[in-house]
């Protein structure tokens, strides 16, 4: 109910409660790099977490990697564009530099990928917040 006295105190608090958004949206994948690093299998096949505007992070752990499948929604056709082209030339640069070789794969496409055929397409995204 009160705030700490102590400037070091309340700045702890201040960055304690900053990371909270990032804490929950990141733990499923943490979930799943855990139970990835354990041998051991998640409690979910997949995960789904809305964070707002349509757009969504779905995490799918299979038996030896993690795949993260982010759907973006882009309010006009040039955001659209760009995003492709960046995400394009992101893969072709993995491609091609041996020193990006070990780096996670990047693809573009307008369908889902063949780990998202197990996500129940029916299931809507939460309600926005209210304003």
């Amino acid at each position: 109910d009160q705030l700490p006295q102590d400037e070091a105190a309340r700045a702890a608090l201040v960055l304690r409660l900053s990371s909270v958004k990032t804490d929950v949206i990141g733990a499923p994948l943490r979930l799943c790099l855990a139970a990835l690093q354990g041998n051991a299998r998640p409690p979910k096949p997949h995960y789904a977490v809305h964070y707002g505007g349509g757009e969504c992070m779905y995490v799918v752990p299979q038996l030896d990697v993690v795949v993260v499948v982010f759907a973006l929604a882009f309010s006009n056709s040039t955001e659209a564009a760009i995003a492709r082209i960046f995400l394009q030339e992101a893969e072709m640069s993995r491609r091609q530099a041996k020193e990006l070789s070990t780096a996670p794969s990047i693809t573009y496409s307008q369908d889902a990928p063949l780990e998202l055929r197990q996500v129940d397409p029916s299931s809507p995204p939460p309600p926005p917040p209210p304003p």
